[in-house]
């Protein structure tokens, strides 16, 4: 099952949320991944190498170039360890690598993702219909569209979504912080719903995207506590949604 964040303008923390919401995620059983599908080049190896070890290899650049097996199969063997039981699939920190990665995995690894028995949380950066990560996006139950709520980043918004959802994305609104717009009126403007409100926490959040929750002081936090409540929705309505269309089997012997 795959869930993805993303942005439209500036930079108001999709990268952030991915990890937080993979750290948060209530389901244990299954293993938890982010995927860095940023087309920009990712930032998460960098942010955690001095902390964690991290490295951009293995990634999304040997997980391209691998062809042993399914996507899904593979996904493990070119992930690392993000802490708290997650793993990363790092992106590369170019632009024409990160690029070049996406379109070699294409629709069908999302596709192979997407039914595979992991929880996996995509962040596909600054999205829109011509990205190369626009698969990932398509293939997830819910695209969090994460905006903070000022005119800068919203002023675009309800454009966006419109041509998002015209191929095929399922989109939500997280916004980060509460003001100066009402995040109620900026979903409502978008036509979105709205999933959520986290804190805007900048120092939580570098904290999170360097060492994941390893420290038991940032679980404490708003920016912490608040994913949670997300990921608990989030998590709770796709076990309905998958309950509802779960396929009704007859008692044998009985006949409409």
């Amino acid at each position: 099952m795959i869930w993805a964040t993303a942005s439209g303008k500036g930079a108001p923390g999709a990268t952030t949320l991915a990890v937080l919401l993979a750290c948060c995620w209530p389901d244990r059983e299954r293993t938890r991944v982010v995927i860095e599908a940023d087309p920009e080049g990712g930032v998460l190896a960098a942010r955690g190498h001095d902390s964690c070890g991290l490295t951009h290899e293995p990634g999304l650049l040997s997980l391209a170039a691998a062809r042993d097996g399914s996507t899904a199969e593979r996904l493990h063997q070119h992930a690392q360890a993000l802490g708290d039981g997650v793993e990363l699939v790092a992106g590369p920190p170019g632009r024409a690598q990160a690029e070049a990665c996406l379109r070699a995995l294409g629709p069908p690894a999302a596709s192979a993702v997407s039914r595979a028995e992991v929880n996996v949380v995509v962040d596909c950066g600054r999205l829109h219909p011509s990205s190369p990560a626009l698969p990932w996006a398509v293939a997830a139950e819910r695209t969090l569209l994460v905006v903070r709520p000022r005119l800068d980043e919203i002023v675009a918004l309800r454009p966006l979504a419109e041509r998002l959802t015209a191929v095929g994305v399922a989109l939500g609104l997280v916004c980060v912080g509460d003001g100066p717009f009402d995040p109620v009126e900026v979903a409502e403007e978008a036509g979105m719903p709205l999933l959520g409100v986290v804190p805007d926490d900048p120092a939580a959040a570098a904290a999170v995207t360097q060492r994941g929750l390893g420290d038991r002081r940032l679980r404490r936090t708003g920016l912490v506590r608040a994913v949670e409540r997300l990921a608990a929705t989030l998590a709770s309505d796709a076990t309905e949604a998958s309950e509802a269309t779960a396929p009704t089997i007859e008692p044998a012997g009985v006949h409409p």
